[in-house]
């Protein structure tokens, strides 16, 4: 959900079916409008990776963690102080 301003709108592809079980690596990419300052990849909230462009590409790596449900959040920031996210 973006925030009540114009501010960063996020997309995020990777996964079609959000609750399949993810094997190996896997590929999440966001795409954001608007002018991001920021844009975070949060995996169990925690920062797994951050970048400044869109698209924005987060390769993850599914046996880096225990085995078990997480929720993907991506994050776009502006110079305004606006935020954007998807789930």
């Amino acid at each position: 959900s973006a925030s009540a301003a114009a501010g960063p709108r996020v997309t995020l592809t990777g996964v079609s079916d959000p609750a399949s079980t993810t094997v190996g690596d896997v590929t999440f990419t966001a795409g954001v409008t608007g002018n991001p300052t920021r844009i975070e990849f949060v995996l169990g909230g925690v920062v797994r990776f951050a970048t400044f462009s869109s698209p924005a590409a987060w390769t993850f790596d599914s046996t880096s963690v225990v085995n078990g449900t997480y929720t993907l959040t991506v994050r776009a920031f502006d110079a305004a102080g606006n935020v954007g996210s998807v789930d």
